[in-house]
């Protein structure tokens, strides 16, 4: 059973590919980020957590301006604090994720290169487990982002992104777990554009 499940889930992600006509302009990016989340377990109040994650993603264009996003990341949660006389444990989290992402150009100078802005939503799905413990947990995730991409004039197959993601984790041992960060990611793309 299982297995028939991945295999649906991995016909999916190929159809989805090679329907979308854009496949000749795959990119793929490597990134990381910092992150600060806020969250509150029932009962108790709401505490700061660090962390530090990376992903690796493959966007294929579905116009010129919309990009289909699939990608697999990582990210590490250090425990909250002890003050108040209670912590949140630090959690280690691997998850799926699928987003579409709109971008447009702020301004081109052929001899230096171009600068994109754009956003994007998404969707995430996780499977953690918590520090020093052999408890694992599984949460879907809301993502939202908004973000800054420079393509060199020399190197225009090469993409530098700053973003700004938001995420909302539904996790069931919390009330509620929001995530913000800052992000750094270099793309490559393969093929011309859509």
């Amino acid at each position: 059973m299982r297995c028939r499940f991945l295999s649906r889930c991995l016909l999916f992600i190929i159809f989805t590919f090679w329907t979308t006509a854009g496949l000749h302009a795959l990119s793929v990016g490597f990134g990381g980020a910092g992150t600060v989340a806020l969250g509150a377990g029932e009962g108790f109040g709401p505490k700061l957590q660090y962390g530090a994650g990376g992903a690796v993603e493959m966007r294929i264009p579905l116009l010129t301006w919309l990009d289909l996003g699939v990608g697999i990341g990582v990210a590490d949660n250090l425990p909250s604090d002890a003050s108040g006389g209670f912590t949140y444990a630090g959690f280690l989290a691997t998850d799926l994720r699928l987003s579409v992402q709109a971008h447009g150009t702020l301004g081109k100078v052929k001899s230096i290169g171009e600068l994109c802005a754009g956003g994007g939503i998404g969707a995430a799905a996780a499977l953690a487990g918590y520090e020093y413990t052999t408890l694992y947990f599984f949460y879907p995730a809301v993502t939202a982002e908004a973000f800054l991409d420079y393509i060199p004039s020399f190197l225009p197959s090469i993409a530098f992104r700053l973003s700004l993601p938001f995420t909302a984790l539904f996790r069931r041992d919390m009330e509620y777990s929001l995530q913000a960060g800052i992000g750094l990611e270099a793309s490559c793309r393969f093929g011309s554009g859509a």
